[in-house]
């Protein structure tokens, strides 16, 4: 943070070219344009020094905006004026009196980053001034007015200038007070400041920072992932008798704690679509989740907000306790056994709670549904997904037909690392999950894996292993021993996004039970999933497109983290040649296995 920092938003526009909207409240990522801006930025300055600079009329919807989208977000909104120096000028007088520097920004430039900003505050304590801008790299004519051209003009030392344009507050306040008069209209703050005699220096602005002008603008500026549609034969959960929701009670919508495991969360996700599916247009639907689930779920395009936890295992802090009251949320869904998060939810203002009858909550809940126990050494033949579904088809949700989620990529596969862009790009590709977050007993030994890779690579494929940073040494294992050029390491190297674009181009995905392998699943992907201590039928892959590698043994599923008979002894139980059988037949390969 730089305590001397100002910033100023300019967020007066009339948004005439846009078209019949104001472009400012277009969603982008799931968020309004105009915030975009504010929350790259506001960590740089003081809190309550980030001034927002609206239209007067608007003043209303740019505060509630804000209030439901970034409540953490300290802002002051300054009443506009109909030209952008005076709105300017307006924004300045709200500084706060130590203000040393201030940055001022168009908020239609929504993908500018806090780094260009710090570059350009750097640059302005060396000279008063600085701005982003482009070199002009296209030949530009000079035309008469009826368009013939006069003549072809250079374009060295030529740039196209961005905000934020950063400048000493001092200054900038003196060269307003000396161009007030003249009568000029000036279309950005670095030509006031020239036209008072003071310099500014340009930043070479490396990255996106275009201006929305036009609805084409942000059209498409969305990758949007659609993986189809399954047909999985889920394990069934109990019938509930249907009593709809009200929904004059839910006020601003229904707000949902999902679990903090990345599986569990994949699982809830066809529930998660029937809710939205049953909501008034205007009634959100909105998540808690853990501070891992964040990027999964804002990619979501079916979820409205979501507020992530500072602390999943703790009583929520006071700002977690805000953020879900700012949601006016009349109604709650538990997909988790959590009695802390029912009393928390309670406390936020959340009247009406649904979930599964646990943990002593009931007294909570509005309707507390009651599920068998899960029992040890026996398939308990319940899937969790349909736990999550019969609950929201209890509160009236339609019947989920297979439909997979749409997924909303923060950037475009050009756009991800050189070796994920490569990866994606081959037709054989194989991405393998060797570890498992639960715990050990649940992994595959790493050099049958290594086995299932090589095999691949002798049919002509590539092979991704996959996983977090604290599953590198596993990866390791695995591709020890196999040609670099044709395995990588990917454990801990990619974001999430990243991650989804490589299941979703790989060809065949083989995992343990975790995570990667329900993501591989709801993204439409086939695999081979290998199961010992757990329960499939509980936890299996919500998709059709999966193979099981199991054997019922007298003390599985267990449900323990480590095994106490040996090392992963249920695990061992299969040879890499198990899963190399259910590849070829699910993939339909016709050659003969060597």
């Amino acid at each position: 943070m730089n305590k001397d920092l100002g910033i100023i938003i300019a967020a007066a526009g009339s948004s005439s070219r846009f078209g019949d909207r104001d472009k400012l409240f277009e969603k982008l990522d799931g968020m309004p344009l105009f915030l975009h801006s504010v929350r790259s930025f506001y960590s740089l300055c003081p809190p309550g020094n980030m001034i927002v600079v609206v239209n007067p009329a608007k003043l209303a919807d740019f505060e509630s905006a804000a209030a439901s989208y970034l409540p953490e977000c300290r802002l002051k909104f300054v009443p506009g004026a109909e030209l952008r120096a005076d709105s300017v000028r307006n924004g300045l007088a709200a500084l706060a009196p130590e203000t040393g520097f201030v940055a001022i920004h168009d908020a239609a430039r929504p993908w500018a980053e806090a780094e260009l900003l710090e570059e350009c505050l750097i640059a302005a304590r060396l000279h008063g001034g600085a701005v982003p801008a482009k070199a002009v790299v296209d030949t530009l004519k000079l035309a008469a007015p009826d368009g013939k051209i006069v003549k072809t003009v250079s374009r060295d030392n030529l740039w196209r200038v961005e905000t934020p344009q950063v400048f000493n507050l001092e200054q900038l306040r003196d060269a307003n007070r000396k161009v007030s008069e003249t009568g000029i209209e000036f279309t950005d703050d670095a030509s006031i400041m020239e036209a008072a005699g003071y310099k500014v220096y340009i930043v070479e602005s490396r990255k996106k920072n275009d201006k929305v002008t036009y609805h084409k603008d942000i059209v498409g500026e969305e990758t949007i992932i659609a993986p189809g549609k399954v047909d999985p034969d889920l394990a069934p959960a109990p019938e509930f008798p249907v009593r709809p929701l009200n929904m004059e009670k839910i006020k601003d919508g229904i707000v949902v704690r999902v679990p903090n495991w990345l599986g569990d969360i994949i699982m809830t996700i066809p529930a998660l679509m029937q809710l939205k599916k049953m909501l008034p247009e205007y009634c959100g639907l909105f998540v808690i989740c853990s501070p891992g689930a964040k990027d999964l779920l804002e990619s979501l395009p079916i979820i409205d907000y979501v507020v992530v936890l500072e602390k999943a295992h703790r009583n929520w802090s006071r700002r977690d306790l805000k953020r879900v009251s700012q949601l006016r949320a009349g109604a709650g869904i538990l997909f988790n056994n959590s009695l802390r998060d029912a009393v928390f939810m309670r406390l936020a203002g959340v009247k009406y709670l649904y979930g599964a009858r646990a943990r002593s909550r009931s007294p909570l809940l509005e309707r507390a549904f009651a599920f068998p126990a899960r029992v040890c050494a026996k398939l308990n033949n319940m899937h969790h997904a349909a736990a999550y579904l019969a609950m929201v088809r209890a509160l009236g949700a339609s019947d989920w037909n297979g439909s997979l989620p749409e997924f909303r990529m923060k950037y475009a596969l050009y756009q991800a690392g050189p070796e994920v862009r490569a990866l994606c790009g081959h037709q054989n590709l194989m991405t393998i999950a060797a570890g498992a977050a639960y715990g050990g007993s649940k992994r595959w030994d790493a050099e049958k894996f290594g086995e299932v890779a090589k095999w691949w690579i002798k049919k002509g494929g590539i092979v991704a292993v996959l996983g977090s940073a604290g599953e590198k040494d596993i990866a390791a294992e695995v591709v020890e021993g196999l040609p670099s050029g044709r395995t990588y390491n990917m454990a801990g190297k990619t974001d999430m996004c990243e991650l989804i674009y490589l299941l979703f181009n790989s060809k065949i995905c083989v995992a343990n039970d975790s995570g990667i392998m329900h993501l591989a699943a709801i993204l439409g992907r086939p695999g081979v999933a290998i199961f010992g201590p757990t329960d499939y039928s509980a936890t299996g892959p919500v998709s059709d497109r999966w193979r099981i590698v199991y054997k019922k043994r007298d003390c599985s599923p267990c449900f323990k983290r480590e095994c106490p008979y040996g090392p992963n002894e249920c695990m061992r139980a299969y040879s890499s040649s198990h899963v190399i059988d259910e590849i070829h037949d699910l993939l339909g390969m016709e050659e003969p296995d060597e």
